[in-house]
């Protein structure tokens, strides 16, 4: 089954022993060379460290909710050392600007889709740059396309401008 990352921002953590909503996602935490969710980034408490709920805690995910266990579901970012170093090298998909391998800048991404239940992002949502709004205002990009992932760019290879779909509707799932 597909899940839409933009479907996924805001929705709200449950915890099932107790009924209790435990916080609201605000950003996925991903290893940039699997492409593979390590967490999702809970909105930040005032006062309070930044937690996380690894994907092997998620019992499910239906509308607008991530259903888990327990409440201690939600960890601290500092007890995955990968999460937190991920987050603090500042590598993140959404938003990012997303280049070619010979440096031509495509856009920045907008969204992607996963699978669930593997936590794996198969293709990147592109909101292309002015330039090319004029012919198309999104590519698609899927994952086998990507080169290297940094804090500052997706580097993606030069046949994509070329090879990719226009404003294709995300999978149902």
């Amino acid at each position: 089954m597909f899940k839409q990352a933009s479907g996924i921002i805001g929705s709200e953590i449950l915890a099932l022993e107790a009924n209790l909503k435990i916080g609201e996602v605000s950003d996925f935490i991903i290893e940039p060379e699997s492409g593979k969710i390590v967490a999702l980034l809970l909105k930040k408490r005032l006062f309070a460290p930044p937690k996380i709920v690894s994907p092997q805690d998620i019992i499910d995910i239906v509308e607008n909710s991530i259903l888990v266990r327990s409440q201690e579901d939600a960890t601290s970012l500092e007890e995955v050392v990968r999460a937190k170093e991920i987050l603090a090298g500042g590598i993140t998909f959404l938003g990012t600007r997303v280049e070619t391998e010979s440096g031509t800048h495509i856009g920045k991404v907008r969204d992607f889709i996963f699978d669930y239940p593997n936590f794996v992002v198969l293709k990147l949502y592109v909101q292309t740059n002015l330039l090319r709004e004029l012919f198309q205002n999104e590519l698609i990009i899927p994952t086998e396309k990507i080169v290297q992932v940094t804090k500052k760019a997706i580097i993606v290879s030069d046949d994509v401008i070329s090879g990719s779909k226009v404003k294709g509707a995300l999978p149902a799932g």
